[in-house]
């Protein structure tokens, strides 16, 4: 292909444009993102008095060993 087929009309004004916009935007989604993530590493674990509330398993103890 030569290269005057592979040249755009478009302004590179538009194009810096659009990327500013992108750039400020994803900007602003990361900074949104960490703010989130630091306030809920403080708040940190929820604590729950019943272990079955969670839906992990919970198993029994085991029985001790009898000596024969």
């Amino acid at each position: 292909m030569p290269t005057f087929l592979g040249v755009s009309n478009i302004p590179a004004s538009n194009v810096a444009a659009s990327l500013a916009a992108f750039v400020l935007f994803y900007s602003a989604l990361a900074i949104i993102d960490v703010a989130l993530i630091v306030k809920y590493v403080r708040i940190g674990p929820r604590e729950e008095a019943d272990p079955q509330a969670s839906g992990a398993p919970v198993f029994p103890a085991p029985a001790p060993a009898q000596n024969q």
